[in-house]
Parts: C-alpha cells; sequence; structure tokens
C-alpha cells in the first residue's frame, strides 16, 4: 500500500507505529509485540545513539510516510521530533524490513462496525 501511494502521489501517514502499546489493554497484543523492545532495534538504536522509538519513526519516514507518534511526555515528545539528526542506513533498512509479520493492530476490519455501529466497507 506504501508503494503504491509513494508511486501516486498520495501521502501516505503511518499511525501507531510502535506497535502492541495500547492494545495489550484490548487483549490484541501482547507487550512483547511492541517493536520497541525487540533486540533489533534496540541495536541498531545503540549503533546511532538513538531510542528504539526514534529507530522506528526514522524507518516509517524513509519509507515516504508521515509518522503521528502519541505521547504525553515532554521528553519523549521532544525525542520524537528529533528524527534528522540520523538516518537509518540501507542494512538497518533491510533488518527492520525483514521483521514483518504480517499482523495488525488496528486493524479497521475489526473496530469500524463497532466503534461506529454500522459497517464500512474500508478495504473497498
Amino acid at each position: 500500500m506504501v508503494r503504491f501511494c509513494n508511486e501516486s502521489g498520495i501521502s501516505c501517514t503511518a499511525y501507531s507505529s510502535f506497535g502492541g502499546g495500547s492494545y495489550v489493554e484490548m487483549g490484541r497484543a501482547k507487550e512483547a509485540d511492541s517493536c520497541l523492545t525487540d533486540p533489533k532495534i534496540k541495536e541498531i538504536a545503540a549503533a546511532h545513539n538513538v531510542s528504539p522509538a526514534q529507530v522506528a519513526l526514522r524507518w516509517g519516514l524513509q519509507h515516504g510516510c508521515a509518522v503521528i507518534p502519541k505521547s504525553m511526555n515532554n521528553e519523549r515528545m521532544a525525542s520524537n521530533l528529533d528524527l534528522f539528526s540520523f538516518e537509518l542506513t540501507a542494512e538497518d533498512m533491510t533488518k527492520i524490513n525483514d521483521m514483518n509479520c504480517n499482523r495488525r493492530f488496528n486493524d479497521p476490519g475489526h473496530w469500524c462496525e463497532i466503534a461506529n455501529n454500522t459497517f464500512w466497507p474500508v478495504f473497498e
């Protein structure tokens, strides 16, 4: 989908960029599902002297997506904005790309009808 959007001049926005997080409370994810705890992400973050969150957000940017992280913590908000002081290498990008497990936490096909009390054909 991202490739299609990029090739078609359509802006793509990444939502819930860190994986699991709040979905743990809903029983749709485990704490270990967050990319922020993944050893590969931590290794890349250490190599660039940045946080795992910055790595995840930078990966989205380098894929041509706008990213919208959520935080109420001032330090994390500042960190989330500091994404242009480093760049992930092609090797970093490949390592992260290879982590794909084809899993969605925020699946509109699941929650749209529940939240809006009506069917929304989000995939058509």
